[in-house]
């Protein structure tokens, strides 16, 4: 009899150790999951509005970046010929936007009304824009300006060009991967065309063909 008590007293011994175990193995794994639990929460609350995620890059290189994400490619072969009866201006620039991509070197002033129309995939050494500028309320100009990867301007050429004051000229191009195609047209005696071939060389200047 004494035996038996013995031995129960032994297996209950055993099952209270178990147990505080097994307790103290939940209390850690407990204090484990919430340490884990703090630190996913800290990450979650990281302001990244407060990171600079942009360092070495001045106000106007970002300005361009964001512009570019907000307008669309266009597919190539492409017909440009931006006049008063077809201009549907899609992103109008402010005068911040216009110095960002440095479009006073055009002779185009903050004041000026400017339509980014949209940018082309013409390579990877230089980036390409396509610009709708109103002069004058009777003149709209388009030019496709290359820039490097920073927006340092490199070259323009005006690629389109209506006026409604006498109506006595236009310019029309079509753009292709490998040239552009520009046609001037003049109607002072009939309709007289001149087209001329250029290509975009390797470091983005315009060269005629």
């Amino acid at each position: 009899m004494k035996s038996t008590k013995f031995i129960a007293i032994l297996i209950l011994s055993s099952i209270l150790m178990y147990s505080c175990g097994e307790a103290e193995s939940e209390e850690v794994e407990n204090e484990l999951t919430e340490e884990n639990e703090s630190n996913i929460s800290d990450l979650e609350m990281i302001d990244f509005d407060e990171v600079d995620m942009s360092a070495g890059m001045d106000d106007y290189l970002m300005t361009c970046i964001n512009v570019h994400n907000e307008v669309n490619p266009i597919e190539l072969p492409h017909t440009e010929k931006t006049g008063f009866d077809t201009w549907d201006p899609y992103f109008p620039l402010t005068g911040d936007e216009i110095l960002a991509f440095r479009l006073d070197t055009l002779g185009v002033d903050t004041n000026m009304f400017v339509n980014l129309d949209y940018w082309v995939d013409l390579s990877p050494d230089y980036s390409t824009y396509v610009f709708n500028v109103e002069k004058t309320e009777h003149e709209i100009s388009t030019y496709m300006v290359t820039y490097f990867g920073d927006y340092t301007f490199i070259d323009s050429k005006e690629i389109a060009y209506d006026e409604i004051a006498e109506s006595a000229s236009r310019i029309e191009s079509k753009i292709e991967k490998d040239k552009i195609t520009i046609d001037y047209l003049s109607y002072w005696d009939g309709e007289e065309k001149d087209t001329k071939v250029f290509f975009i060389d390797e470091n983005g200047n315009f060269q005629e063909k």
